[in-house]
C-alpha cells in the first residue's frame, strides 16, 4: 500500500506526524511518510505547524493543504490540491539536502 494517491484534483497523503520533536522533519523512508514538528499536540497547535511547515517545504499557500482524516490522531491523511506526486516528491528530497 501506497502513502499516497493522486487524483486529477490533486494529492492525498497518508503520514506519521510526531509531535514536540526537538526539530520540524520530513522524510519518506521504507514507503512511510513521516513528519516531525515541535509544537505540542494541545489545542490544534500541532496540526496548524504541520501544514505551516508543509507549505513551506513546497512552497505553496497553506490553504492548498487540508487534513481529511486523523485530526485527533498521529496518523493523518492531507489533501493538497494542484499538486501531482513527482513534484510533492522532488520538494521533499531537495529540503532534505
Amino acid at each position: 500500500m501506497s502513502f499516497w494517491k493522486e487524483e486529477r484534483e490533486g494529492l492525498f497523503l497518508t503520514c506519521k506526524v510526531t509531535a514536540n520533536a526537538s526539530k520540524r522533519k520530513a522524510e519518506i523512508k521504507d514507503g512511510v511518510f513521516k513528519i516531525w514538528v515541535t509544537a505540542q499536540r494541545e489545542k490544534g497547535k500541532a496540526n496548524e505547524e504541520l501544514l505551516e511547515f508543509l507549505a513551506d517545504l513546497l512552497d505553496i499557500p497553506k490553504s492548498r493543504i487540508k487534513i481529511v482524516k486523523g485530526e485527533f490522531d498521529s496518523n493523518k491523511v492531507l489533501f493538497i490540491s494542484d499538486l501531482a506526486f513527482e513534484e510533492f516528491k522532488g520538494k521533499v528530497e531537495a529540503w532534505k539536502r
